[in-house]
């Protein structure tokens, strides 16, 4: 299979952006400029708005923003807590089963 003409990559604080199956380095561009514009979210969040910016630039990903399952870890959600987390909770039961 041959690449397309366009294939590259960005780094910048905390990530590394790379592409070689894209239609240019728009998709690149994309990724790394959402990543930066994103500081302060979560790392989950950062990566989904960041793939679908380099979609929508031209890139071939797969991206469901709307399934979130997954954006806090269990060590996260149970850090600290007073009660067990009910997601946590059904996990330690499902994973004991």
């Amino acid at each position: 299979m041959a690449c397309l003409e366009w294939a590259g990559g960005r780094t910048g604080p905390g990530y590394a952006a790379q592409g070689n199956i894209v239609v240019s380095g728009a998709t690149v561009d994309a990724l790394a400029e959402t990543f930066e514009a994103t500081s302060g979210r979560l790392l989950a969040e950062r990566i989904l708005e960041r793939l679908a910016a380099a979609q929508d630039a031209g890139g071939e990903l797969a991206v469901d923003l709307e399934t979130r399952a997954g954006l806090e870890n269990l060590e996260t959600r149970v850090r600290g807590a007073e009660r067990f987390d009910p997601l946590v909770l059904a996990e330690l039961r499902r994973a004991s089963s």
